[in-house]
């Protein structure tokens, strides 16, 4: 009897449930993978195949963020895949070396992504205005940094201060509300130079970076994407 009446007077003192609007959920990736931190005796053991070179920044100094690069390409095309999402944002300086034909392993993803095992995936919604906003300063900082944002889903071009940007083959949209998948460095971190930039309601996944490639390419032969995202 006890027993019952201190699981009631337990029950009449918990918060009931509030619902949530949907306008103030964050969007929610497609799945969260177990977090895995490989042994380095595990490293090297191969996952898949790569049908051919995905190629990383090339060129010296400024010049090479300036070019395509089929790796940050094939990252992002990961990411929005796995996130479900309109577009897909990783930053240049992000990428390690290329890799080369043949086999992937752990190894391989580590020096091509050398910060993908801290970074974690970060979903959110923004406005096409935030994004129009967002790559406005993408567009000053290709002439003066040589730096632009590796992509998927989008496509864009600088004309000066301003950038002509296309999201799934047609023109952005500003009162639409774009699914954003990108890293938390870029999204909350007060370090990055890219802070402020990306506005609006937000969700961090447990999954680093290099876990979704690593998903991406398990048991599977993979090739670089060839279209071209950024135009000069």
């Amino acid at each position: 009897m006890k027993k019952v009446l201190l699981t009631l007077a337990l029950a009449s003192m918990a918060a009931p449930a509030v619902a949530l609007p949907a306008a103030r959920l964050a969007p929610q990736p497609a799945k969260a993978l177990p977090i895995i931190s490989p042994r380095p005796d595990r490293m090297t053991l191969e996952m898949g195949n790569a049908k051919a070179e995905f190629v990383s920044l090339t060129g010296e100094g400024e010049n090479r963020l300036k070019v395509d690069c089929p790796l940050g390409a094939w990252a992002t095309d990961c990411m929005r895949q796995y996130a479900r999402a309109d577009i897909a944002l990783l930053n240049s300086g992000g990428l390690g070396e290329s890799i080369p034909p043949g086999p992937i392993s752990q190894e391989t993803l580590s020096k091509a992504f050398p910060f993908g095992r801290e970074n974690k995936m970060y979903v959110m919604s923004m406005s096409g205005a935030d994004i129009q906003r967002m790559f406005d300063v993408f567009a000053t900082l290709v002439p003066k940094e040589g730096v632009y944002m590796q992509v998927s889903g989008m496509s864009w071009k600088a004309r000066g201060d301003k950038a002509s940007v296309r999201i799934g083959g047609r023109s952005l949209d500003a009162s639409k509300l774009y699914r954003v998948a990108t890293i938390d460095f870029l999204a909350t971190n007060e370090k990055s130079k890219y802070h402020g930039l990306f506005k609006g309601k937000g969700l961090l996944d447990p999954a680093p970076l290099n876990q979704v490639l690593a998903e991406a390419v398990m048991n599977r032969t993979v090739s670089p994407p060839r279209d071209s995202r950024f135009e000069k």
